[in-house]
């Protein structure tokens, strides 16, 4: 069925139905009407922001796009719901589906695109020739003006070696890896070291590529420098992800009390034993919980945190980290994400056969039951347990709490 826009809003509704990414089609053969501003101006910006990791002003995009700022300005309006206004005059794609009609995908080569691999290879080459527009020393100066809509710093600092890595720019990626001004600069600026944790892992993957694409005819000097930077970029890697690891979680706290949820964060994305992750990420979404005009981020983080609880092999552990996730969720008020973390952790309580796993699995539901306050479950889950001693050492910690 061919539809235009003078299609009935019944044979509208029926294409969309066998396709619902037809109404991208439908508003882009709009645009590609516009001509001269689509090829010039609308098309370079939506490439732009499809490669992008982040928002971008209208001044960045027309930087990166080589545009003026007014043409961008002027398109935008055209874009309507395509685009996501933040704050700061920064914008977006709307949403991710966009994003997948704009790609190639590699496993539905039937399906409609803008941009094929190459091109996104070179979107991507673009943005990173933008962020290294400036000297090491102009990257990394002192202060930069987080409102100053041209500055392309800050977002340099964290993505200049991604976009080098999808632009798929091996030389220039290994120059600035093993630039040791840069690493030091980029770890002063972020001590958490995660960004640096994150480019490294980058510039392993696309060292290991180099190694394995050598001919068997290579010079040996040249075999032998590629594993070399291999082997430097994975062992300062994991000595840097260790680090983190030697943080007590008094240090975490001491972050958030200060202020600084982003650092603490990032530390603990850092953590390689997952418990401890855990126990970092929920203290940081409890922080963010607890303040009313970012529940929005602590909600987002919970995700993530879900994500860590369920990882868990060990079904003692996972008991315990849905307890203490759904009392968190439960005193903030989100009753229906806790209630689904209740239930993760009565399942894997109730894995258990053997009598006496059971019942440790049981008083450490409790226990978290106590945390949220919820006296009733607490009794329930207290006469499920078949050990006397248990059982009174739930029924003794609830009389304390309920009596504080």
């Amino acid at each position: 069925m061919k539809v235009n826009r003078d299609s009935s809003p019944d044979e509208l509704i029926a294409h969309l139905e066998n396709n619902p990414n037809h109404i991208f089609t439908f508003t882009f053969s709009r645009l590609k009407k516009l001509d001269a501003e689509w090829h010039d101006v609308i098309r370079p910006l939506l490439g732009t922001l499809l490669v992008a990791r982040e928002a971008l002003t209208q001044q960045q995009i027309g930087q990166i796009c080589a545009v003026e700022g007014y043409r961008i300005k002027e398109s935008n309006p055209r874009l309507g719901g395509l685009l996501t206004r933040l704050s700061h005059e920064q914008y977006t794609l709307f949403h991710s589906k966009l994003a997948e009609y704009l790609r190639q995908n590699r496993d539905r080569p039937e399906e409609e695109y803008e941009f094929d691999f190459t091109e996104e290879r070179q979107l991507h080459g673009k943005l990173a020739a933008w962020c290294g527009q400036g000297t090491n020393e102009q990257l990394w100066s002192a202060y930069i003006d987080p409102l100053d809509p041209e500055d392309y710093r800050t977002y340099a600092r964290k993505h200049y070696v991604t976009h080098l890595h999808y632009a798929e720019n091996y030389p220039d990626l290994f120059t600035v890896l093993d630039n040791k001004d840069y690493e030091y600069s980029k770890l002063q600026a972020d001590p958490s070291t995660r960004s640096t944790v994150l480019d490294l892992l980058l510039g392993c993957e696309d060292a290991a590529h180099v190694v394995t694409m050598l001919r068997e005819d290579a010079p040996l000097a040249t075999s032998l420098g590629a594993l070399a930077r291999l082997w430097r970029y994975t062992l300062l890697r994991c000595s840097l992800a260790t680090q983190a690891d030697t943080y007590p979680t008094e240090a975490f706290q001491a972050l958030l009390a200060l202020g600084r949820e982003r650092q603490a964060l990032d530390l603990a994305e850092l953590l390689t034993q997952p418990t401890r992750k855990l126990a970092a990420l929920l203290l940081v979404m409890q922080q963010l919980l607890s303040q009313p005009e970012r529940t929005a981020e602590g909600l987002q983080l919970y995700d993530r945190v879900y994500e860590v609880a369920a990882a868990l092999a060990d079904n003692h552990e996972k008991v315990k980290a849905f307890g203490h996730l759904a009392a968190s969720l439960q005193l903030a008020r989100q009753e229906d994400k806790a209630r689904a973390c209740w239930q993760e952790a009565s399942i894997a309580a109730d894995a258990f056969t053997e009598t006496n796993e059971r019942d440790t699995a049981f008083r450490d539901l409790a226990e978290a039951y106590i945390q949220a306050h919820m006296w009733e479950q607490v009794r329930t889950t207290a006469r499920s347990i078949d050990s006397p001693v248990e059982q009174i050492a739930v029924w003794g910690q609830l009389a304390l709490a309920a009596s504080a």
